[in-house]
């Protein structure tokens, strides 16, 4: 693991709330960032990927997903 001092049970170091997640990946692709996760729905229901900095910490940058009137 990157960051020893990370809990066991913690999957990143800092969650970073990004309002589209969806554009911010594909700005970030563009730049040549290396994903560490690809834009996926997590298993806490979250929209969002995961990159690691130069030191090795684990950055999730998402948002829940967006719940329409009408259930779509």
């Amino acid at each position: 693991m990157p960051n020893p001092r990370r809990e066991a049970g913690v999957k990143w170091d800092a969650y970073v709330l990004a309002h589209d997640p969806d554009a911010l990946s594909a700005e970030f692709a563009a730049r040549g960032v290396t994903f560490r996760k690809p834009l996926m729905i997590t298993s806490e229901q979250l929209i969002g990927f995961e990159i690691a900095d130069p030191d090795g910490y684990i950055l999730f940058f998402g948002a829940p997903p967006v719940i329409h009137p009408g259930g779509g």
